[in-house]
Order: structure tokens, then sequence, then C-alpha cells
């Protein structure tokens, strides 16, 4: 009978350590830009009605939150899944990063005209949006 030693476990998955920094660096690139573009757009007075440009404010500023958090991942998958920075910017990130995620889910599925006017009248809030927005990120925490 042959026993020999166990084998250590290298992660060397090129998706996850080559392709996923290449990928979070070009999100980076053109989403943080547009993102901070868009938002300039949508916060200066226009056409658009007042619930729909703060549904697009919230969505863009989940955006913007995921971007933010990209620098702290690319070093992580770059370095073969080791995490080089202090623990508290591990756990920073990470909360960052599904803050983000999920906002912009919940955004998209429960900020619509259809869902606000009935919400603020149960609610009894005379609102254009502000407050459902509120709730979602509130919610999302």
């Amino acid at each position: 009978m042959n026993i020999s030693a166990p084998a250590t476990c290298v992660p060397s998955d090129p998706v996850q350590f080559v392709l996923l920094p290449i990928v979070y660096c070009l999100v980076l690139c053109v989403g943080l830009p547009g993102n901070l573009a868009a938002l300039l757009v949508f916060l200066q007075r226009g056409k658009v009605r007042k619930a729909v440009r703060i549904y697009l404010i919230n969505l863009t500023l989940a955006d913007i939150l995921f971007n933010l958090t990209l620098p702290l991942w690319i070093p992580y998958y770059l370095a073969g899944g080791d995490w080089l920075l202090p623990e508290a910017a591990c756990r920073l990130a990470g909360a960052a990063y599904y803050l983000a995620t999920y906002s912009a889910v919940t955004f998209m599925a429960c900020s619509r005209p259809g869902w606000i006017g009935p919400w603020a009248a149960w609610a009894g809030i005379k609102c254009g949006g502000w407050w459902p927005c509120l709730w979602q990120w509130v919610g999302d925490l």
C-alpha cells in the first residue's frame, strides 16, 4: 500500500483569478465614470417625472457603490484569493458589495411607478418616491 502526502490545494482557476480581475477593471473604468455622469444628469432638473428621477438617482447610487468596491476585489483575485488588506477592509468591502448588489436588484424589482403609488397610499405618505427608496436602502442593510 502506497500512502503519499496529501495534495495541497492551490487555487488556479483561470476564470476566477485571470478573467475576473480583467472584467472588474473594465467595469470599473467604464462603469464609474458612466454612472457619475448619469448621476449628474439625473440630479439636474428636467422634464422627467420626479418619481422616475428619484428612482434613477437611487439606482445609479447603488451602481456607484458597487463600482467603488471593485478596487478592493481586483487585488484579491490577482493575489490568487489571498486577502492582502486588513480584515476590516475585507468586511467593509463585502458588506458594501452585497449592499450595492441587493439594492440594485430591489430598486429594479420594486421601485416601479406601479408599486410606489399603492405603497405611498397604504403608508399614508404623500411623496414623490423618496420614502420608498429610503425604506429600500434601510431594508437592504
